[in-house]
């Protein structure tokens, strides 16, 4: 059976910001999905990351994090804040899955992030 690259849902209304993620995480080996809007929960159930903009509007982060808690719990996930990331931090409940990263923030450390959370997520599914 053929492995098939991490995949990673990319949710921020900004588009230069899902454009970059997108384009430094597929040349890291990623297959990178974008959208700027509320995922569809269907889409959420199906990706090993999530990278989600802590101030969506519509059905809220909150909600979406809930939903992942509940249908994907093995999804890691990245938290992309404006504000205070420590602040934010806290909604991870401790997960070693969760993270909170502040924008602006350094392209190749995020990438870091996804690798180190998605290497966490392989182990913890084998």
């Amino acid at each position: 059976m053929v492995a098939h690259p991490p995949r990673v849902l990319i949710v921020d209304a900004e588009p230069l910001v899902r454009w970059a993620l997108r384009e430094a995480l597929t040349s890291a080996g990623f297959e990178a999905i974008e959208m700027d809007a509320d995922p569809p929960f269907a889409l959420v159930d199906d990706v090993d990351v999530l990278m989600l903009d802590a101030t969506l509007a519509g059905t809220g982060a909150l909600r979406v994090l809930e939903h992942v808690r509940a249908r994907n719990p093995r999804c890691a996930v990245v938290l992309l804040t404006s504000f205070d990331a420590v602040g934010l931090a806290r909604l991870t409940g401790g997960s070693a899955l969760w993270r909170a990263v502040q924008k602006p923030f350094d392209l190749p450390a995020v990438v870091g992030v996804v690798q180190e959370l998605s290497r966490k997520r392989t182990a913890a599914t084998n």
